[in-house]
């Protein structure tokens, strides 16, 4: 039995692509906020 057909690897794929995902929609919704925030800073200055 390869380590691939293991159940433990299943689960680690799903928590690796869980966690891929939830990181790139955290920046994805913190990123225009920051980038706005610093284009406003800059516009009042």
């Amino acid at each position: 039995m390869k380590f691939r057909q293991t159940a433990f690897f299943h689960e680690l794929v799903a928590v690796v692509t869980g966690s891929v995902l939830a990181v790139a929609t955290v920046a994805f919704l913190t990123l225009p906020h920051s980038i706005a925030a610093s284009a406003v800073m800059q516009h009042l200055t």
